[in-house]
């Protein structure tokens, strides 16, 4: 009887240890330490992008997500802009079209729920009608819409996309794919 009493005991503290061990890592978990989330445009660049910007690319991260793109440098060339001015703020939309045009690039079909995604960005653009629907006009209108965000000034693209380059060179070799004039207003 003494080792059934043993046996019994042992097994009630390997319980309790294992109960005290899932605690301590459901806490830990909890309390964010154990799971940093990663810089991205969708939690603000862990904080590090402003109100502004962050709004000015939700639309443009929630298409990236959706197609499943990449994010990677995107924080990282965030720090090279602010929004606040209209001209900063539209290299500021330059930029995040960049990487909806990047995760666009090379696709022959959308599923609905990607569709939908990049048609909000669209329709979110003054002066554009009922975003389209076919793959191809969606991105000729990406397309358009990144020229003439890039065309408000030359300069300040030409720096944008020098910092794409530098941050996510694949989104950078996907624009000079489209384009090797990136702002050149009269050539639209």
């Amino acid at each position: 009887m003494d080792s059934a009493r043993r046996s019994t005991a042992l097994i009630r503290a390997m319980r309790a240890f294992r109960f005290l061990l899932l605690a301590v890592c459901v806490a830990w978990a909890s309390s964010g330490a154990a799971l940093a989330q990663a810089p991205s445009i969708k939690n603000g660049c862990g904080g590090a992008l402003s109100g502004p910007m962050a709004s000015i690319a939700m639309p443009y991260q929630r298409a990236v997500a959706a197609l499943q793109g990449t994010e990677v440098g995107w924080c990282a060339a965030a720090s090279d802009h602010d929004a606040g001015t209209p001209e900063r703020a539209a290299m500021w939309k330059f930029v995040s079209a960049a990487y909806l045009l990047h995760a666009l690039a090379g696709r022959k079909e959308l599923t609905r729920d990607q569709e939908t995604a990049v048609q909000r960005v669209l329709a979110s653009i003054p002066g554009n009608g009922k975003p389209p629907a076919k793959l191809r006009d969606i991105d000729t209108a990406m397309y358009i819409h990144a020229r003439t965000l890039a065309a408000e000034d030359g300069g300040a693209a030409q720096i944008a996309l020098d910092g794409l380059q530098q941050h996510a060179p694949p989104v950078y070799r996907s624009l000079m794919r489209l384009s090797s004039r990136w702002g050149d207003a009269g050539d639209n």
